[in-house]
C-alpha cells in the first residue's frame, strides 16, 4: 500500500572553513566528487546546476554496485543555503 506520507530530514553541520569554501564543496559538481560518498565510494558523473527548482544526479561505485541518487534543489542562497530532496 503506498502512502501520503513524506518523512523529512534535516542536517545542518558548521565547519570549521570559509563559507565560500564549504558552499563550493557541495554546489561545485567538480569539488563534490573528491570528497562525496561512504567510504571506499567513487563518483562516477554528477550532473547539476544548483539552483532552485533544478533537478540533479550523483551517480557513484560503491564496491560491486553502480548507485544513484537523485533529487531537486529545492531552495539555494548561494553562500548562505543548499536545500534539497533525495531519492
Amino acid at each position: 500500500m503506498a502512502s501520503d506520507t513524506q518523512t523529512i530530514l534535516e542536517v545542518t553541520e558548521t565547519y570549521n572553513a570559509p563559507i565560500g569554501r564549504v558552499y563550493d564543496a557541495w554546489a561545485d559538481p567538480e569539488q563534490l566528487k573528491i570528497w562525496f560518498g561512504p567510504g571506499p565510494c567513487e563518483v562516477l558523473e554528477t550532473n547539476f546546476t544548483p539552483e532552485a527548482g533544478s533537478e540533479y544526479s550523483i551517480k557513484m561505485q560503491v564496491g560491486d554496485d553502480i548507485v544513484t541518487v537523485r533529487g531537486t534543489f529545492e531552495e539555494v542562497i548561494k553562500e548562505e543555503l543548499l536545500s534539497f530532496s533525495w531519492q
